[in-house]
């Protein structure tokens, strides 16, 4: 499969020139998307390649014999192989079942309060409808399997609007049940950044200005002058102690 992507540019209609080489007999299918919508799904024959005819389901064993039993499973995946759809032959209408195709494509208009953790896959020819329903997976990785089903979703997107799909874990996988092709993406709930914790700065102190003495008294010649004057010399030395911290020169010689 070959995708290119680009912008249009000059007037509304134009014309793509394909060149094919090496292709004598076969087909092409070609796939174009506008704005992330498909507008064409067309199959071109080259040259005149050889008609397989399309597989038929066995008849049952059971009552109504005759009837086709629809056990040929028909799978498709996206080329990232991230996407992939299950059904079976008798249960699709509206294109035949192996010109079904997934594309991936950018998802658009997507509501305020929804993210995409990844890119959105169309699933082509639109005309495709599945009865009884396909099963369409989308690959989980840590992150959002460790999620869970009630914060990761499917949603389709029709009419430029996006819709919840029901869905469900299975094993590693995302799984919906559908009944029509178009284009489906995994949502999650938006949800804002926490603002960072503030970092603790402590308060400023003041410095611890030692106050102003009294001039020391002079003891009297008792038993409680030598005590006060022992505790004179022990405030002398705090002070001197915490002066001596704070300051970081050197020590000066008395």
């Amino acid at each position: 499969m070959l995708e290119l992507s680009g912008t249009k540019e000059g007037p509304d209609s134009g014309s793509i020139t394909f060149g094919l080489e090496g292709i004598t007999d076969g087909s092409a299918t070609i796939i174009v998307l506008v704005d992330g919508s498909a507008v064409m799904h067309k199959k071109i024959t080259i040259g005149t390649p050889t008609v397989v005819p399309t597989p038929t389901p066995p008849p049952s064993d059971g009552p109504g014999n005759g009837a086709p039993t629809p056990d040929e499973t028909v799978s498709v995946s996206s080329l990232d192989g991230r996407v992939r759809l299950s059904s079976v032959w008798t249960s699709i209408s509206g294109a035949d079942p192996g010109d079904i195709r997934i594309i991936q494509t950018e998802p658009r208009n997507i509501p305020d309060d929804w993210e995409a953790p990844g890119r959105s896959y169309i699933i082509s020819p639109e005309t495709a409808r599945f009865t009884p329903d396909a099963k369409l997976s989308f690959e989980l990785d840590e992150r959002l399997l460790s999620m869970g089903s009630g914060s990761v979703f499917l949603a389709s997107y029709a009419d430029g609007h996006w819709r919840m799909v029901p869905s469900r874990i299975e094993g590693a996988s995302l799984v919906a049940s559908i009944s029509s092709a178009g284009q489906y993406c995994m949502m999650t709930f938006y949800e804002e950044d926490p603002p960072p914790d503030p970092k603790e700065t402590p308060e400023p102190t003041d410095p611890v200005t030692p106050g102003p003495t009294d001039d020391p008294v002079k003891p009297e010649p008792s038993a409680g002058g030598w005590v006060a004057l022992i505790g004179g010399v022990c405030l002398l030395v705090i002070v001197t102690s915490v002066r001596s911290r704070r300051s970081k020169g050197p020590k000066q010689q008395r």
